[in-house]
C-alpha cells in the first residue's frame, strides 16, 4: 500500500509538473509606471527589440502630446527577469536606435548621435560635434504639437558588420562609423539625390536593407516615396546602389506609395507592399512575382509560412494568404471584415490588439492583450491559448490600444521554449486630493519570461 500510495504522488507529482512546464510564467517584473495622460513605451508593430547576451534594449516610455507619440529615453533590462539595469534620459526625441558592437548608439530629431555602453549606459561618444547629453533622469522633454512640421528629418543608418552606415542628407553622404564612433569612410551619394529630387519628397528616405551578394559586394536600397496630387499620382522609386561608390546600379518604379519593404535573406528576395500588391524582388530589383491581395486589412508585416503561403498581420488581427493573393484562414476570425473593423474602431472593449505572429514548429503563435494564442498553421484554428493573468487589463480606452505596451514575443532560449513579453496594466487609484474623490488611472509596463 506504502509503494502505491508513493507512486501515486510521484504520478500526480509528474502530472503537475508537466502542467507547469508546458506554461508557466517563470519572473516578471514592472519596466515603468506612468499617467493615463501618456503613452506606454513598447511600441513595435514589426521588429524586436534590440537583444544582446542577457540585455534587451528599449526605446524608452513614448510620450503621448496631442496624440503624437516620441521617446526621450533609452532603456535597458535584464533579458531573464526584466530588471531594468539602466536608463538614460537624453534630452531629445530619439528617432531610432542602433547596437554596434557593445556599444548603443541613438539618434536625435538634431541629426545627433549619442553613444552609450551596453552594460553599464555610460556616454561613450557623440557625432558630428563632441556633446554630452542630459543625464538628469527627472527631467522630460515634451513637444507642443503644432511644431511638429518644423521637426528635422532624422538622420537613419543601418548595423552591419560591426559598423553603422549613415544617410547624411545636409552632406548628401553614406556616412561609416565604427563601434568607437570614428569616421571609416565617406560616400557621396548627392548624385542619387539630385536624380530622384529625394530632399524634395514628402517621405524621408532610409537605408532600409544592405544586401551582400555572391561577390561580397556591399549594396544598398533607398525607398524615395513622393505623394501624388491632383494632376499626379502617388509614385515610389526604389534605388539600388554600390554603398563603397555611390554609383547607382537599378532602380524600380512602384506607380504607389509604398509602405513597408522587408528583406528575406534566406530567400534571396525583397517584398514590398502597396495597398492591396506585395511585389517579390530579387537583390537587382528584377521582379520575381506580384500578389494582388484578396483583403488589405492586415497591413503591417510579413512572415513566411513556406513557398506557398505568406502570413500578414497588422493591430487587428493576422491573415494567411496563398500565392495568388487568396485569403485562406484569418485570426480573430473575422478580422477581414472591414464592418467588424469598424465596429471594433467604435467599440474598443471587442478590440484585441494582435501583435506580430510567431513562427514555432507546426504552429503560430500570436499574442493578444493577455493571452497567447496556438494556432494551426493550416486552418488558423485555435488550439489552445496562455493567459497570463485573469480580469487584465481593468478597462480600455484609446490610449491603451494604440499605446499599451506591444512588441513581437522575444525568443530566449529555443531549446527550452523560454519567450519574453511585454504587457501594459491598467492600475486603478482614488484621488482624495480635492472636494470629491476622483477615480484616475495609471498605466504600467510589465515584463514577463514564460516558458510554452
Amino acid at each position: 500500500m506504502k509503494r502505491r500510495g508513493i507512486k501515486t504522488v510521484f504520478f500526480c507529482l509528474f502530472i503537475i509538473n508537466i502542467k507547469l512546464q508546458s506554461q508557466e510564467v517563470i519572473a516578471k517584473s514592472k519596466i515603468a509606471s506612468f499617467p493615463s495622460t501618456e503613452a506606454s513605451g513598447i511600441l513595435m508593430l514589426d521588429t524586436a527589440p534590440l537583444v544582446k547576451d542577457e540585455y534587451i534594449i528599449l526605446p524608452g516610455t513614448k510620450i503621448s502630446y496631442g496624440g503624437f507619440a516620441r521617446t526621450d529615453v533609452i532603456r535597458v533590462i535584464n533579458k531573464w527577469n526584466g530588471s531594468i539595469v539602466w536608463e538614460r534620459f537624453i534630452g531629445e526625441l530619439i528617432n531610432d536606435y542602433y547596437l554596434v558592437g557593445n556599444t548603443i548608439v541613438v539618434i536625435t530629431e538634431k541629426n545627433r548621435l549619442f553613444a552609450f555602453k551596453i552594460n553599464d549606459g555610460q556616454y561613450s561618444w557623440s557625432y558630428p560635434e563632441k556633446t554630452i547629453p542630459i543625464s538628469n533622469n527627472s527631467r522630460r522633454y515634451y513637444i507642443d504639437p503644432r511644431k511638429l512640421k518644423d521637426l528635422k528629418v532624422s538622420l537613419c543608418g543601418f548595423v552591419d558588420n560591426e559598423s553603422l552606415f549613415l544617410f547624411d542628407f545636409k552632406n548628401q553622404l553614406i556616412v561609416r562609423l565604427n563601434e568607437n564612433g570614428e569616421e571609416i569612410e565617406k560616400v557621396s551619394i548627392s548624385n542619387i539625390i539630385k536624380k530622384y529630387k529625394i530632399e524634395d519628397s514628402i517621405e524621408s528616405m532610409f537605408l532600409k536593407c544592405l544586401i551582400i551578394n555572391e561577390n561580397n559586394e556591399k549594396r544598398a536600397l533607398i525607398s524615395v516615396g513622393k505623394k501624388g496630387t491632383l494632376f499626379s499620382n502617388s509614385q515610389t522609386y526604389i534605388v539600388l546602389f554600390d554603398i563603397t561608390t555611390g554609383m547607382e546600379l537599378n532602380f524600380y518604379l512602384i506607380p504607389e506609395m509604398v509602405s513597408s519593404i522587408y528583406c528575406f535573406h534566406e530567400k534571396n528576395s525583397l517584398i514590398v507592399r502597396s495597398k492591396n500588391r506585395i511585389l517579390l524582388l530579387d537583390f537587382n530589383l528584377n521582379k520575381k512575382n506580384e500578389i494582388l491581395l484578396e483583403h488589405t486589412y492586415h497591413e503591417y508585416g510579413y512572415e513566411y509560412m513556406n513557398n506557398e503561403r505568406l502570413l500578414l498581420y497588422g493591430l487587428g488581427g493576422i491573415g494567411c494568404y496563398d500565392k495568388k493573393g487568396k485569403l485562406l484562414w484569418d485570426f480573430p476570425k473575422g478580422s477581414k471584415s472591414i464592418l467588424a473593423n469598424i465596429k471594433n474602431i467604435i467599440d474598443f472593449g471587442a478590440l484585441q490588439a494582435v501583435e506580430k505572429p510567431l513562427m514555432c514548429d507546426d504552429l503560430v503563435l500570436v499574442k493578444s492583450d493577455n493571452k497567447i494564442f496556438f494556432l494551426n498553421k493550416d486552418d488558423g484554428n485555435v488550439l489552445k491559448e496562455f493567459v497570463f493573468e485573469q480580469d487584465f487589463p481593468l478597462k480600455r480606452d484609446l490610449y491603451y490600444i494604440l499605446f499599451s505596451a506591444r512588441c513581437p514575443l522575444i525568443e530566449l532560449d529555443k531549446k527550452e521554449k523560454l519567450y519574453g513579453v511585454f504587457l501594459t496594466k491598467i492600475e486603478e487609484y482614488k484621488n482624495n486630493s480635492g472636494l470629491f474623490e476622483e477615480t484616475r488611472y495609471n498605466y504600467s509596463d510589465w515584463y514577463y519570461v514564460i516558458k510554452l
